[in-house]
């Protein structure tokens, strides 16, 4: 992930108020844990974009959590509070996921930008954070649905053997 892209990511999230510096590793750890926007999988960061869950190397974690608090609250943060927020974030049980697993769960539904097609009901359905899907199980296509049920799953069918029309 590009320094731009998650700047962009951080950008879109609410910002976290640190309302007493003596208690900022508390309040921002909360805050994380009731956001779920982060989890780790084998000790591995990810973030929700919103639509998948995008894989953060552990250099990038200091400066997304200090980003997430608010302007005027990161002039008095503590520089050690993000590292230790995020040790302890790595090891609560609450935000520890099996996104790896998640594929096989997942197997009848594909991941696209405007939402989740369910195979067996020829379907778009909203993304949702508990659907485990990560980076590189989404398509770059769209959703778009069709009159004939005959032309919509032939037209699936290419789509997913490569076919040429």
């Amino acid at each position: 992930m590009t320094t731009e892209t998650i700047l962009d990511w951080i950008s879109k999230q609410p910002p976290i108020h640190i309302s007493n510096h003596e208690q900022e590793v508390c309040i921002l750890y909360q805050e994380l844990i009731d956001r779920k926007s982060m989890v780790f999988c084998n000790g591995v960061p990810y973030i929700w974009t919103g639509t998948y869950f995008q894989c953060v190397v552990d250099q990038d974690i200091s400066m997304i959590l200090t980003n997430l608090i608010c302007e005027v609250d990161r002039v008095e943060l503590n520089p050690y509070t993000p590292k230790t927020v995020y040790r302890k974030l790595c090891v609560d049980s609450r935000l520890q996921v099996d996104i790896e697993g998640e594929a096989e769960k997942n197997r009848m539904y594909i991941n696209i930008p405007n939402g989740i097609y369910d195979i067996a009901t020829q379907q778009l359905i909203p993304h949702d954070v508990e659907r485990k899907f990560n980076y590189d199980s989404i398509s770059n296509t769209s959703w778009v649905q069709l009159s004939s049920k005959h032309l919509h799953s032939e037209t699936l069918l290419r789509v997913a053997w490569g076919l040429k029309s």
